[in-house]
């Protein structure tokens, strides 16, 4: 199904398109003015930048020499892209693992003496160390 777009979004959209060609057609000219020539795949990337982007471009660009300064930039950028994607997942990540470690329920240790829940978990802990021992190869246990 088609999504019907009301006269206002059109509006609105078209007016975004035009700024950010506005601030792409800008920085080109002062780009150009201050180190040259730019490449067909600089040009390229400068297009694929947001409107924020491009303004911090405009800033910075005041302070370029060469075409080097132009492609540590955008590499820069495209850096600051993939971390905060990476911290964005990340955040996800963790939300998701607390959702769900807080959704399981423990079941409360009955009441039993000190002496008797030592001795299970001293016996628990032995078992798991021969068990550890066993999987482990090249070590021969002093039990063997």
């Amino acid at each position: 199904m088609r999504k019907l777009v009301s006269y206002q979004e059109l509006k609105t959209q078209s007016k975004a398109e035009g700024i950010k060609e506005g601030e792409v057609s800008l920085v080109l000219r002062q780009l150009k003015c201050c180190i040259g020539t730019i490449s067909a795949e600089d040009e390229s990337r400068i297009t694929g930048l947001s409107v924020e982007q491009l303004e911090a471009l405009g800033e910075a660009l005041l302070d370029f020499s060469s075409g080097d300064d132009l492609r540590n930039w955008l590499a820069a950028q495209k850096l600051l892209l993939y971390l905060s994607l990476l911290l964005s997942r990340r955040a996800k990540i963790a939300n998701l693992v607390t959702a769900k470690v807080t959704s399981i329920s423990i079941p409360a240790i009955p009441n039993s003496n000190s002496k008797n829940l030592q001795s299970v978990t001293k016996k628990q802990k032995q078992k798991n160390q021969k068990v550890w021992v066993k999987s482990q190869p090249g070590i021969v246990s002093a039990q063997s």
